[in-house]
């Protein structure tokens, strides 16, 4: 249990829009334990940058926590050597020139094409539109990976909702878990 002093806030109002408390939070009580989320919250900049390397005290270490049962225990939920030795394995294999230039160019022709679309059309198009124009922006990575955009955003979302789901909501939590490989669309392209 933390011994920083308590503040509590209503789950639903902070779920919506979280910065009227953290505002309030970082006047009245910069660090401070949130029982509705069960954690220690820093709300400065300064504070979250030296205390994030206190690994005694706090790990990212959380066999409990959420990412850890939704995600297994990934790069994410390790300290020191652990973390490092995953995170260099990612990084030197993911900046490789030879690897970045097929998919700068799939990008670069694939914004081009939504782009000049944009620019043929007479009238204005709509933000429900553009989103869903702006939403295709990816579909090369996800051809690659065999799985359609909207699977790829839905899946994310789902894992980005359950990972902040401090309440316990059982449905959240359903929709992260992952489809079966088997049942995971194929790509026809």
């Amino acid at each position: 249990m933390s011994n920083a002093p308590h503040f509590d806030i209503d789950v639903s109002a902070f779920w919506a829009d979280p910065y009227p408390a953290l505002a309030r939070m970082r006047k009245e009580a910069p660090i401070a334990f949130v029982p509705q989320l069960g954690s220690t919250v820093f709300t400065r900049r300064d504070d979250i940058f030296t205390q994030e390397k206190r690994i005694d005290v706090f790990s990212s270490h959380q066999p409990a926590g959420l990412m850890h049962v939704l995600m297994g225990h990934n790069m994410m939920r390790k300290d020191g050597e652990a973390h490092m030795s995953e995170r260099t394995a990612i990084v030197s294999g993911g900046v490789a020139a030879h690897r970045a230039r097929p998919w700068v160019a799939q990008f670069q022709a694939h914004a081009d094409r939504i782009l000049d679309e944009l620019a043929r059309r007479v009238r204005p198009i709509s933000a429900r539109r553009w989103r869903c124009r702006y939403r295709r922006m990816p579909e090369g990575h996800h051809r690659l990976t065999n799985m359609r955009y909207q699977d790829m955003d839905a899946w994310s979302q789902a894992m980005i909702d359950g990972i902040a789901n401090y309440t316990g909501n059982k449905e959240i939590e359903a929709r992260c878990t992952p489809p079966p490989r088997a049942s995971m669309p194929r790509s026809t392209t």
